[in-house]
């Protein structure tokens, strides 16, 4: 496997650059509503039972607060995401435009609010196409899936703050090889810097994504900023295009920054830790 090359500027922070930096978007980067009253778990079910009616399939349900809590962390208040969206035409967009991975599938995040009450949040496909520089072709389509969304759930979503969304998803060129060996050196690096791989799905014969999250880390920015959850777990996308290994990943610290007033020194911290590790496991990775 070639070693990657890196280009270093002062906004760069996992990958070299494969497409030109672009203006920053300033939209909500997710949607939100409270539930009074309610528990997680409820809500998680009525959530699912209302999609699977709809035929808009779940692919999974991560329950993260279990996770953390089993990892020795303390006081993690109920936490979930249910992974939605799942379908034959989502899996053929995501391998035509892999940087949708990171909406595909959706990640609809359940968590307790205090209070008694429950918020339930998704991402905006919108803001993150726009800010991700996806093809106006594909934005139309994973919007119109979005849209289904909202209306399947049926609840009153309100858009979050406003914040400049820089350059949030990148590309690396991993060099030449087989991909699958890649990807099972890929996964052990990342396990290897302590981000669980939680499941890897494939998106026919030329990508594959690993999802993957680091409790200790990901519960210190969650506890800050439970929203960030919407494009959880990480997703690491890597795909073949004319005879290369690409490796795609989302900027996790392009959306905390934005955010970096709200999450305090600590999350901001963890965040940056979360952004070291995937950084030094991608770089074992390239350099087998």
């Amino acid at each position: 496997m070639n070693k990657m090359k890196l280009i270093c500027t002062i906004f760069f922070i996992f990958f070299a650059f494969a497409v030109q930096a672009k203006p920053s978007t300033v939209e909500p980067f997710f949607l939100e509503t409270t539930l009074k009253k309610k528990k997680v778990s409820d809500v998680v079910k009525e959530i699912s039972s209302k999609l699977e009616a709809k035929d808009q399939k779940i692919m999974r349900v991560l329950n993260f607060a279990d996770v953390v809590r089993g990892q020795g962390v303390k006081n993690f208040s109920d936490y979930s995401i249910v992974l939605s969206c799942h379908s034959d035409e989502m899996q053929a967009l995501v391998a035509k435009e892999p940087a949708l991975v990171n909406l595909l599938p959706c990640s609809i995040i359940v968590y307790d609010a205090g209070k008694g009450n429950v918020n339930v949040a998704i991402p905006s496909a919108s803001a993150f196409a726009k800010a991700a520089g996806i093809s106006p072709e594909s934005k139309k389509l994973v919007e119109a899936e979005y849209a289904r969304l909202q209306k399947n759930l049926n609840l009153k979503l309100k858009a979050g703050p406003k914040v400049s969304l820089g350059e949030v998803y990148k590309e690396m060129d991993a060099g030449e090889g087989d991909l699958k060996e890649f990807n099972t050196i890929l996964v052990s690096s990342l396990q290897g810097e302590n981000l669980n791989v939680v499941f890897s799905q494939n998106y026919g014969d030329n990508m594959a994504a690993h999802f993957s999250c680091s409790a200790s880390l990901g519960s210190q920015i969650l506890k800050k900023m439970p929203q960030f959850g919407v494009f959880a777990p990480c997703r690491v996308g890597v795909f073949k295009k004319n005879d290369k290994i690409y490796v795609g990943m989302i900027q996790i610290r392009e959306v905390i920054k934005s955010n970096q007033a709200r999450i305090g020194k600590d999350a901001m911290k963890a965040a940056l830790d979360l952004d070291t590790s995937v950084k030094k496991a991608l770089k074992a990775a390239t350099e087998e």
